[in-house]
């Protein structure tokens, strides 16, 4: 009986794995221009890992459109929230990970798939990058090459976040360029330290796609370049307000000086004299020095405040239920939500944990054994700079800690 169901499963995969690179993973490849520059899989049988960066929300159609076999990606949780859908990719064999949590069962999953000879693949950096460059990861992904012993393959992903930019609320249509590499076979691998391989994986999931697209000038064609960064570039550098940066179409600029600056289809920024900077890139990186200052030198007062913000809790994979309405505000001990109703939800910053962005508006963290989520109702303010701070915070606190 089981064996017949085996059959029967593998079945329809199949089908409906030829039926999605008939129809949307190749309108997928042809809308997004993607062109396959090498493909070391083929050929490849049994089991194999894929480590890629990542960029792009269709990352994971992008590799599935290409590969003929079936790929079980590492999925975040927050998608196996919705019942039905969680059957499905449960079903079809999707692995499960909590965002910026470690998570025995993922390994274990992982392990069963290796031995029964599928195929894995797994985006080190847990998240899609804001900038265009490949984001710090930690050697869990070495030590999962190490353990799981089967040949590895590097994919590496140029041009996917000039496309669709995390924070962008629309395609910008170029050009991507994937590669996927046989990087280390298991006998490699065997010989291998773990930190050697994490040199590896450094060197071949890197990418920086406004480097590249300096060297190959590319056209990005939008009529809403600047749609939505906000979401991450939330600080001005002339007036140094933060959550005062507004978007629309190819503009950007300050609510409460008028600083601003246009972003040609080449991501070329077009200033005024006030700002400093000729890059996002460059905006990027001044406003994380910005709010490491902000951050170190509040004392007890709020770090960040936003009010008509919606707090959200789930348990045991349910989904998130809105629990109350009012203020979010970070202290430097503490994450608190002043409720409309006069009541104070306290997280103490030691015991945060995956603090992350869902998606791009979503500010998700993990205490006490809960999962909770940040909505803001205007849907333009800056969950990242959020993460990023609160991050700060927890480390500053952790480090205060181990002092004690």
């Amino acid at each position: 009986m089981k064996k017949n169901f085996k059959w029967f499963k593998s079945s329809i995969i199949f089908i409906m794995r030829v039926l999605f690179k008939c129809t949307f993973g190749l309108y997928t490849l042809l809308k997004f221009r993607t062109k396959l520059v090498k493909n070391e899989t083929k050929g490849l049988k049994g089991s194999y890992l894929i480590l890629s960066n990542h960029t792009n929300n269709y990352d994971p159609i992008f590799y599935q459109a290409y590969i003929p076999r079936f790929i079980h990606f590492v999925i975040m949780d927050a998608v196996f929230r919705n019942a039905i859908l969680r059957k499905l990719l449960n079903w079809f064999g999707y692995i499960k990970k909590r965002k910026a949590v470690s998570d025995a069962t993922t390994i274990k999953n992982m392990i069963k798939i290796a031995r029964e000879g599928g195929v894995i693949g797994l985006f080190p950096e847990g998240n899609r990058n804001w900038d265009g460059q490949t984001m710090p990861f930690s050697n869990a992904a070495a030590r999962l090459v190490k353990m799981l012993g089967i040949p590895l393959v590097i994919g590496n992903i140029k041009g996917g976040y000039l496309t669709r930019p995390r924070w962008g609320d629309a395609m910008r249509r170029g050009k991507i360029e994937i590669a996927l590499t046989l990087e280390l076979t298991s006998e490699q691998i065997k010989k291998m330290s773990v930190d050697e391989i994490y040199k590896k994986l450094e060197q071949g999931l890197y990418q920086d796609d406004f480097a590249w697209q300096q060297e190959h000038p590319i056209r990005y064609k939008s009529a809403r370049m600047a749609q939505d960064l906000e979401l991450f570039i939330a600080t001005c550098p002339c007036c140094k307000n933060i959550f005062t940066m507004h978007s629309k179409g190819n503009d950007f600029s300050c609510t409460s000086c008028g600083a601003g600056v246009k972003i040609d289809n080449y991501y070329n920024l077009i200033k005024d004299s006030k700002i400093p900077f000729e890059t996002i890139r460059q905006w990027g990186d001044w406003q994380e020095k910005n709010i490491y200052e902000v951050v170190k030198n509040c004392g007890d007062e709020p770090a960040l405040s936003h009010n008509e913000a919606t707090l959200y809790k789930s348990e045991t994979e349910k989904n998130y239920i809105a629990i109350a309405d009012g203020t979010l505000v970070l202290y430097k001990d503490s994450l608190r939500f002043l409720c409309d109703n006069g009541e104070v939800k306290s997280f103490d910053m030691k015991e945060l944990k995956g603090v992350c962005v869902q998606f791009r508006r979503g500010l998700a963290f993990y205490s006490n054994f809960t999962d909770y989520r940040v909505l803001f109702k205007s849907g333009k303010v800056s969950a990242y700079l959020w993460a990023h701070a609160m991050n700060l915070m927890a480390d500053s606190a952790q480090e205060a800690l181990a002092l004690d």
